[in-house]
């Protein structure tokens, strides 16, 4: 499990816009708080964010990518789990 920290430029936020908004969905709150023993992201409450469940038959979460973009801060963080 990973998390990185990325500053952009105006235009790769442009991108982020297409994602969704915050508050974050059941599904993305639930995955936060399955792996909130290892990562911690800041609080966030103007942006946007994704998740991709690269193994979505499983009940698990096993691999796993999560990034939220903050916009008031211009920063995305990316949250990876490969099993």
């Amino acid at each position: 499990m990973a998390l990185y920290k990325i500053t952009l430029d105006e235009d790769a936020a442009e991108e982020f816009a297409k994602w969704e908004s915050l508050p974050f969905s059941k599904k993305a709150g639930d995955f936060l708080t399955s792996v909130s023993t290892y990562i911690e992201l800041p609080t966030i409450e103007d942006g946007y964010w994704k998740l991709v469940d690269r193994n979505p038959e499983t009940k698990m979460y096993t691999n796993v990518s999560f990034c939220v973009y903050d916009a008031e801060n211009k920063i995305a963080y990316l949250i990876t789990m490969d099993s």
